[in-house]
């Protein structure tokens, strides 16, 4: 079996999935004989904060020694601080007036974060590694708003046995990682030349069309590395579904909803159209259905070689995905273990068949 492992954008929520793949190796360390839970996979794609993980899982620190999911989890508290500064008392007490709060939200003169934090952060965690020195191999979505089009930064169009020009094409790993994450209109896009220094790329996040990359992985699989549809299992992790409404709150039926309801729900903006005031509602919107429909495609394409774990949140826990202070990072971890626990059989035949490269669809393998 061809084994991938995919984990979505979704900013500091991305403390999830590195503490779900923190549980997953302490729970099958026994059966790992001493590797690695990342050396079980072919292929690692992450977009966004997910390709931070990725990235950090696939090579080693600067000075040489391989990260565990617990290192990448930790950068989480001790370093995101410094790419979303919190806002102190004063902002956080201003920012809950309405009018304040929505202005706040305007991207109009400048983007809602520096990128000097994140750059600090990313030079100092990936030094000068480039994509080609990724094991198991990489792939990372982003977004070249020159060109208007999809890019993809993966190690496999590297090597002797490519046709890429390693000089052009093997860029350092820092910069991979802030092109994915220039999420607009939070972080500023990433303008960059290529390392070979010919031309010059301006990306953005590779969530705006990838937030889940379970897709491109698979397309990357059975296109790059020729295997069969059949011959793929995917672990796909996402960093919680929020701005939904807890299954437990609604009817047995939701036609039931009347009209004042539904407006009452979250999901309307009750009173308004979606407008520039509702920019960050608008943003999640495309996240949450992009990484909806990619989840309804794989499960149709792969059925049970395919597992998704994304534990459900609501909006006062998951909605600010940019706090960094460690009482919510604790929370999202929370979610993580319950997530964890909650799909622990299903994880338990997956990882038995990932770790004993077995078919999870067939029965009694």
């Amino acid at each position: 079996m061809f084994k991938v492992l995919a984990i979505d954008g979704g900013i500091m929520l991305g403390v999830i999935p590195a503490q779900v793949l923190t549980r997953i190796e302490l729970r099958y360390q026994d059966r790992l004989g001493g590797r690695r839970l990342i050396d079980c996979f072919d292929l690692v794609a992450g977009t966004s904060t997910g390709g931070l993980i990725a990235a950090g899982l696939t090579t080693k620190t600067p000075s040489g020694e391989s990260r565990t999911p617990q290192v990448i989890k930790d950068l989480y508290y001790d370093r995101g601080s410094e790419i979303f500064p919190p806002k102190g008392w004063f902002g956080n007490t201003v920012t809950k007036i309405p009018l304040v709060k929505h202005l706040y939200r305007l991207p109009i003169f400048r983007t809602m974060y520096s990128a000097k934090g994140i750059n600090r952060v990313l030079r100092d965690t990936f030094g000068d590694t480039t994509l080609s020195q990724a094991d198991p191999y990489l792939l990372v979505p982003s977004y070249e708003s020159v060109r208007r089009a999809a890019y993809f930064f993966s190690s496999k169009d590297l090597g002797p046995d490519q046709e890429v020009d390693d000089e052009t094409y093997d860029w350092m790993l820092r910069d991979v990682c802030r092109a994915t994450s220039a999420g607009p209109p939070f972080l500023p896009a990433h303008f960059i030349r290529e390392p070979a220094k010919k031309r010059y790329y301006c990306f953005g996040d590779g969530g705006t069309f990838a937030n889940n990359p379970t897709m491109c992985a698979y397309a990357e699989a059975i296109t790059k590395f020729k295997k069969p549809h059949d011959d793929i299992m995917i672990l796909s992790l996402g960093t919680s579904t929020p701005n939904k409404r807890e299954a437990t709150d609604l009817p047995e039926d939701d036609r039931q909803m009347t009209e004042e309801e539904l407006r009452q729900s979250y999901a309307a903006i009750p009173g308004r159209a979606f407008t520039i005031l509702d920019m960050k509602d608008i943003v999640q919107m495309l996240l949450d259905g992009n990484a909806d429909t990619v989840n309804y495609q794989a499960k149709q394409h792969m059925g049970e070689r395919y597992l998704r774990i994304n534990p459900y949140g609501s909006h006062q826990l998951t909605g600010d995905a940019f706090r960094s202070d460690r009482g919510r990072l604790n929370a999202w971890c929370d979610l993580a273990d319950n997530a964890f626990e909650f799909q622990q059989e299903q994880l338990d035949h997956f990882m038995d068949c990932l770790i004993s490269d077995k078919d999870p669809a067939v029965k009694g393998d």
